[in-house]
Order: C-alpha cells, then sequence, then structure tokens
C-alpha cells in the first residue's frame, strides 16, 4: 500500500511538475521567408535597400509558448547583398561601408533586458552587439516575437546613425546629394526549428 501511494504521488508531482518544464529549442534562419530593410532620406529623396544575403541561429528556453531565456542569438547579413535598385546607389553604400574589407554586418545578441508574453506573441527587449564596417557597439532592439510549434518569427524597426558605425553617408553628383545619416532597419525574420 505504502509503495502504491509513493508511485500515485510521484506521478502526480511529474504531471503538475513535467508539464511545465522549460526546455531549449535551436532555430535557423530561413533567409527566402524572412525580409530586412535599411531604410533612410536624402537631400533629394527618401530610399531604402533591401538585404538580400542573411543567415542566423537562435537558441530559446521555452515554457508553455513564453520565452524565458535567450542562449544565443546570432545574425548577420552580407554587406554587398544590399540592393537599392539602381547600381550607382549600390556601388556608393558598398563602398561607404567599406564592403570588399569588412565583407558582413553582424548582430551578436549579450542579454535579455525584458520579455512579457501572452498566447504565444513576446515583446522583448534584448541588448547586444552590432557591427558595422568593423566598428562594434552595444545596441538594444524592442521587437515582437511570434511563437508556433516549428518556427519563432522576429519583428521589428531599430533606427541608427550611420556615422555611430563611422560610416559617411554616402554622397553623389559631386556632393550635391547626400543621404542623411539616419536610417531605420526594418525587419521579419522567420527562424524554423532545427
Amino acid at each position: 500500500m505504502k509503495a502504491f501511494l509513493k508511485n500515485k504521488i510521484l506521478i502526480i508531482c511529474f504531471l503538475i511538475f513535467g508539464i511545465q518544464t522549460a526546455f531549449s529549442q535551436t532555430f535557423e534562419l530561413a533567409p527566402k521567408n524572412s525580409e530586412m530593410i535599411v531604410k533612410g532620406s536624402s537631400s533629394l529623396h527618401d530610399w531604402e535597400m533591401k538585404v538580400g544575403q542573411m543567415n542566423g541561429t537562435v537558441q530559446l528556453e521555452i515554457r508553455e509558448n513564453e520565452i524565458l531565456a535567450i542562449e544565443e542569438l546570432s545574425f548577420s547579413v552580407l554587406a554587398n547583398s544590399l540592393d537599392g535598385g539602381k547600381e550607382g546607389m549600390n556601388k556608393d553604400a558598398y563602398e561607404a561601408l567599406r564592403a570588399d574589407t569588412y565583407r558582413t554586418i553582424d548582430f551578436e545578441f549579450e542579454n535579455l533586458n525584458s520579455a512579457t508574453c501572452t498566447s504565444g506573441v513576446c515583446e522583448l527587449q534584448l541588448q547586444g552587439f552590432l557591427t558595422v564596417a568593423g566598428t562594434r557597439q552595444s545596441v538594444t532592439v524592442s521587437l515582437n516575437a511570434l511563437l508556433s510549434k516549428e518556427k519563432i518569427t522576429l519583428s521589428g524597426k531599430k533606427s541608427l546613425k550611420m556615422t555611430d558605425f563611422k560610416v559617411e553617408p554616402p554622397r553623389a553628383f559631386l556632393g550635391l546629394i547626400r543621404a542623411y545619416d539616419d536610417v531605420s532597419v526594418n525587419f521579419e525574420l522567420v527562424f524554423s526549428r532545427k
């Protein structure tokens, strides 16, 4: 009788605590389903450049559709895959980014500042290091995370200044047209379960 009761208590404890166990999951970026656009303005007009090649990984600790922790998040963009639809614009951007020397733009996760989750949707604020044209800066990024069984979608917008990364805003037509320093990075990144 004692053994039966002991086993019953163990099973109940397992059901209560086992269901709520957090577990780590790794996801890899699905570039074909993802989008990142850099937007800015100039003395002539607004402009935007789409990212063509990117890769990344995210490893999360998840319990009941809630993100408890980010164990790893790394993201990389091939600098000369930015495309504004015009050859001259692309060339100016690659020169400003010194893309021949610094081939990638990289984000490396450091810390999860906050996570608020409701029904598989989380609002996250995280800290990390962004490296552009060889200059590494600490940045804070606010984003939304949509969780499902097989994927996670991270979306948001981050404002940056080119000069913070020692990137001189490009000029054209003998300096008559110049890009302004402020840019925004708009992203919707889909990561699939590894």
